[in-house]
């Protein structure tokens, strides 16, 4: 980013006349664009991707105190929106979120700028019907950033958190057994790439709030490894957040506060958020157990926080529909199936094609005590995806799949450790063909055949869980971990 402003600010020196555009200067001329141009054509072009206009020139007021400039702004404050949600009217269903919503975050700027109270209405009202009937669990914006400023309510911190940078923005299909679309390295220059890019230069900007005052506060809302050299509270902050395991069910975080001047009084507020409770929630200080929700802080301390994670379900009222999430940090976690066939590296659904359970030959299952017992073993293999459907080797070495109550034969595979998180699942390596491992096809049904998938590095993401269902099974994974599997994120769960 450096580097590209660097090259457009050579440009404008060599142009001398401090403007810089892709358009000549004659498009701009004042009296042209009122001879040309009339009002209603404006507001007709505000029904498109016009960007956040009325942001930035609210910020341009606040440089230059230009009158002209509030009257010109005003012309981007889009009415048929803003005043829709000024008198409380829901009535927003089927606007394109990436036309509205930078509407809204100019509003705020105008608040903040003029100090109309209208707009924090606006803002909050927004806020309550986005959250209420038109986002999904996977969704976010960061119009509730700025709440949170003002009001302090974890509500808009735990919102703001779900708005994942890059991946989770934009091309994230939700039908069943979708996957996100890529562009290319040459052919594609989407507008969200540019998007992406800002936002994950954004990573940083809302870990750490201070609120000012006699005694100066901090607000931790977010859980990021990362360091903060306060300047008012005349310390240095480090914040180490360890690797989460589906094995472990608490987020462990380690504050370590270093003294930079004089010491003086100071509060912490560290946000308790909807994906966590205060039930197993613990805090030690140096080592001894401190109360919750406040703790005390002096010169070179050592704080740790144990933060229990759990899984909830949240209800769609729009479509009538639920997601399994959880949420932790900057991930989103949900249900994932059937995969595509595409790439089999690190990201896809390889590791739910290649989990199976397993039955040994030899023996009844019951009589092992631990998976490495069987290690090596040689196993008939039913499939995790679809309890009860054995795999069998046909003619000329074929997989296939049958249901256990047909089978004449068997097949004979080599248990391989891959950890997932879950003692009764393998991967399944072919005895005759090393390096080589059993993958299930998109839609098992009895007979379908099998394939082995060869050089394949099988990854399972150490956070993950099993979701078992009446006629299949589920692996949650994180939605940011998959870029090239496909996945299901909402499910139509009835009693």
């Amino acid at each position: 980013m450096p580097a590209l402003v660097s090259a457009l600010s050579e440009c404008q020196n060599q142009m001398g006349s401090g403007y810089l555009s892709a358009f000549p200067t004659e498009l701009y001329e004042f009296q042209n664009v009122i001879t040309k141009y009339i009002v209603t054509r404006h507001w007709d072009a505000l029904n498109e991707e016009t960007g956040g206009m009325n942001d930035i020139l609210y910020m341009l007021f606040t440089i230059t105190q230009d009158p002209k400039h509030l009257v010109l702004v005003h012309l981007f404050d889009k009415p048929c929106l803003l005043g829709l949600l000024a008198v409380q009217a829901d009535d927003i269903s089927g606007f394109c979120a990436k036309t509205q919503i930078p509407i809204v975050i100019g509003s705020q700027m105008r608040y903040e700028v003029t100090g109309d109270q209208l707009q924090t209405e606006i803002l909050k009202f927004f806020m309550d019907i986005v959250n209420a009937s038109h986002t999904h669990a996977s969704g976010g914006t960061s119009v509730s950033r700025n709440l949170f400023r003002w009001t302090k309510e974890m509500a808009y911190a735990d919102y703001y958190e779900r708005t994942d940078p890059g991946v989770m923005i934009y091309m994230l299909p939700l039908a069943s057994g979708s996957t996100k679309d890529w562009g290319t390295p040459f052919d594609s220059l989407w507008c969200c790439y540019g998007t992406g890019i800002q936002s994950f230069a954004k990573l940083g900007d809302s870990i750490y709030f201070e609120e000012e005052g006699l005694y100066p506060g901090l607000y931790i809302i977010q859980y990021i490894s990362s360091s903060l050299d306060w300047k008012s509270g005349h310390i240095v902050l480090n914040q180490k957040v360890d690797p989460v395991v589906s094995s472990d069910p608490y987020l462990h975080i380690t504050f370590t506060f270093l003294p930079k001047g004089a010491a003086r009084p100071l509060s912490f507020g560290f946000r308790i958020s909807s994906w966590t409770n205060t039930n197993g929630a613990k805090a030690t200080l140096n080592g001894q157990d401190l109360p919750l929700p406040s703790a005390a802080r002096t010169s070179d301390d050592k704080l740790t926080i144990q933060l229990p994670l759990i899984l909830r379900i949240e209800p769609i009222d729009e479509f009538q529909l639920v997601t399994f999430s959880k949420v932790s940090r900057n991930s989103t976690f949900v249900l994932k199936i059937y995969p595509n066939g595409k790439s089999s590296k690190s990201g896809t659904d390889i590791a739910l094609q290649a989990t199976f359970r397993f039955i040994l030959n030899d023996k009844p299952s019951s009589e092992f005590s631990s998976l490495s017992d069987v290690i090596g073993r040689s196993v008939m293999l039913e499939l995790f995806a679809s309890p009860g459907m054995l795999v069998v080797r046909g003619t000329d070495d074929e997989l296939v799949v049958t249901d256990s109550s047909s089978v004449h034969g068997s097949s004979i595979f080599r248990l391989v450790t891959r950890w997932d998180g879950k003692a009764e699942t393998v991967s399944l390596e072919s005895v005759t063909q090393k390096g080589c491992f059993v993958s299930t096809s998109v839609n098992l049904k009895s007979g379908e055949s099998m394939k082995l998938s060869c050089n394949t590095e099988i990854e399972y993401h150490p956070l993950n869980f099993v979701a078992k269902g009446a006629k299949r099974n589920f692996l949650l994974v994180p939605l940011l971990s998959i870029r090239d599997g496909s996945y299901t994120v909402y499910f139509n769960i009835q009693s």
